[in-house]
């Protein structure tokens, strides 16, 4: 999260799986200085009059809070996160609870409720915006539902 006063930006990291990024992050201390570089071009800005609807696995994170921070005041925001343990899920909901966000501990957990919020939202899709985020295969497979 951004703080435009401080100009410091908290930065969340999955480091519950393998990977040379993992590792990098696990080695890493509170207050390490890090520099940003700028992403040229991106285009997935919340859009205006819509609810913002959100899932993902927990490596989306930093996303979703990117993107309720590019959102306007009152933008309603919902959606739906799989976690690997209720341990990860709970410290989620302490430390980032301006985020509201359902936590649940599986993949398939998340297609439920998915697929639950699809049947509830029929004749209004058109007022959500979707965003899915995570590793490939929960994507492909929140893309399908």
């Amino acid at each position: 999260m951004w703080d435009a006063n401080e100009k410091t930006c908290t930065v969340y990291i999955d480091t519950s799986h393998t990977g040379k990024g993992s590792e990098w992050a696990k080695m890493q201390k509170r207050g390490n200085a890090f520099h940003y570089l700028k992403i040229e071009d991106e285009s997935h800005y919340p859009v205006p009059d819509k609810q913002l609807v959100f899932f993902g696995d927990q490596t989306a994170i930093g996303h979703f809070c990117a993107l309720q921070q590019l959102a306007s005041q009152g933008m309603q925001v919902m959606g739906c996160i799989a976690f690997s343990d209720l341990k990860t899920a709970a410290a989620f909901h302490e430390n980032c609870p301006w985020l509201p966000l359902q936590g649940v501990t599986n993949h398939g957990l998340l297609y439920h409720w998915v697929e639950d919020l699809a049947n509830k939202i029929k004749a209004r899709q058109e007022n959500y915006m979707f965003y899915v985020v995570g590793n490939a295969p929960l994507v492909v497979n929140t893309r399908r539902l």
